[in-house]
């Protein structure tokens, strides 16, 4: 199920050294309008960096346009993007 899944991929993070997001079900808003223009499963908004699901992934341009770093569900976390000191 879903936030089982969640859950997992929270406690590998955690277990690798990756600090908690600040936000989980984060939605990006435009400069102009401030209506929603991307989202996210979980960010770490000090850091810039978006955390998505599969179906999530239509989105990366857009984070990636606004300064952010994406990282995808999909694929092993690294450590480095977090600066590589988990803090």
């Amino acid at each position: 199920s879903f936030p089982t899944r969640r859950s997992s991929d929270l406690t590998e993070m955690k277990k690798n050294g990756i600090p908690a997001p600040s936000t989980i079900g984060f939605e990006l808003s435009g400069k102009s309008d401030g209506a929603t223009i991307a989202e996210a499963e979980m960010v770490w908004e000090n850091r810039k960096i978006a955390w998505l699901l599969p179906e999530q992934e239509e989105y990366a341009d857009i984070f990636k346009t606004n300064g952010w770093t994406v990282i995808y569900s999909s694929e092993k976390v690294d450590i480095n993007v977090f600066g590589g000191d988990g803090k």
